[in-house]
């Protein structure tokens, strides 16, 4: 399922905080590029977001239990 789902292309809700900007398949990670204020980095995820990492990640709902 991860080879078919481009999270790079994911539209992230906090769009202007957060962009996702790569990933490593074979670290299982993925690189976000993110805004810093006053010395915080911070960005909002919100249910689609957490869909889209979960898919990225081939996880379903019985593994977030």
């Amino acid at each position: 399922m991860r080879d078919s789902f481009d999270i790079t292309k994911h539209e992230w809700s906090d769009c202007r905080n957060l962009k996702c900007i790569g990933k490593d398949k074979g670290l299982e990670t993925v690189c976000f590029d993110v805004s810093v204020f006053n010395g915080l980095a911070s960005f909002d995820l919100d249910k689609d977001d957490s869909i889209a990492i979960a898919k990225y990640f081939g996880l379903t709902s019985e593994d977030l239990k």
